[in-house]
């Protein structure tokens, strides 16, 4: 909070110059009282006073922390600090509308901190239930499987082409042209077989997978393209060509992770800060609906179509990005 007072003291400036031109009114006398600050936890002490003000030890320890100065710099600092403060609240810093805002942005902090996520600091904080529950979710990451990431090119075939006709075997005699060139190779890079490809192909039908695909053995990709990436014998390397639903392939190794076992500890950890978020945002949703807030949609709609952050109108209907 003292640092945002620190910042408004240029603002109380500019404010001043508005009154002397015979601009906006002059700020309250409530609104340039001067703010003492509260312990910031049981057993705070004092170690200075301005103007009658306290300055905490807090305030000095956490200078020290952060910045790693001198206890003598750091109480300076607060000295330093507090009379900044109190000079932008005689200028009515504290009225001003984005402080407001600040303050109640800096309360749901405080809230969330003490209420939501402190509590849910670690792993260790979560429930038997919940634990169960993002366990159960995550099941999957206790023994993964071995995962190789590839790219392809693929010569394409038409559903309808009957296996072994002229569009089929066309389609072979590219796959195997371009494994030909590259298969005995060691070290190829993506961008080779793709400009082979396209190379030999000679505007014949293609498709360049050049968006990085990562599966495992079993289950989740077609089962021969699978068979022929995971006969590849090393990184850098093509498969020979395989006839998938879609065409004849040849598939480039990027990498591979090996098969992994882990403990749920481990699982959990890795999984717990989306968990976290998600907790506080059931929190936070919980307490939206039992306060039932009251809502005016015409107001609203005088902000549709308003230009974003980026100056481009905003996009609405079945057009609009999606999350």
């Amino acid at each position: 909070m003292r640092r945002l007072a620190l910042s408004l003291v240029l603002l109380a400036g500019a404010g001043c110059a508005d009154r002397r031109a015979g601009g906006p009114a002059g700020p309250s006398a409530a609104s340039t009282a001067p703010i003492a600050d509260p312990p910031a936890e049981p057993g705070d002490l004092v170690v200075a006073t301005v103007d009658g003000l306290p300055v905490w030890a807090s305030c000095v320890r956490g200078h020290v922390r952060a910045r790693g100065v001198s206890v003598d710099q750091a109480l300076t600092d607060c000295v330093d600090l507090e009379l900044l403060a109190q000079a932008a609240a005689r200028r009515g810093a504290a009225a001003d509308p984005e402080v407001a805002t600040q303050r109640r942005v800096a309360l749901v902090d405080a809230l969330l901190a003490r209420e939501a996520e402190g509590p849910l600091a670690s792993p260790a904080g979560l429930t038997p239930e919940v634990r169960a529950q993002a366990l159960a979710k995550a099941r999957h990451l206790l023994d993964e499987p071995e995962r190789r990431l590839c790219v392809y090119v693929r010569a394409t075939v038409p559903d309808d082409a009957p296996a072994g006709g002229p569009a089929d075997q066309a389609a072979r005699a590219l796959a195997e042209a371009i494994y030909a060139e590259l298969g005995p190779q060691q070290g190829v890079l993506p961008d080779e077989l793709f400009a082979a490809a396209e190379r030999l192909a000679a505007g014949r039908p293609l498709d360049l997978g050049r968006q990085p695909y990562a599966t495992q053995r079993h289950g989740q990709s077609d089962e021969a393209f699978a068979a022929a990436l995971f006969d590849i014998a090393d990184r850098g390397q093509v498969s020979r060509p395989a006839r998938t639903r879609w065409g004849w392939d040849v598939i480039f190794l990027i990498d591979v992770r090996p098969a992994r076992q882990r403990s749920e500890d481990e699982v959990l950890a890795e999984v717990f800060p989306a968990l976290r978020q998600s907790l506080v945002d059931d929190w936070a949703l919980a307490r939206r609906r039992a306060a039932r807030p009251q809502v005016w949609p015409e107001r609203l709609a005088a902000f549709e179509g308003e230009p974003d952050d980026g100056g481009a109108p905003a996009r609405t209907g079945p057009g609009a990005p999606r999350p």
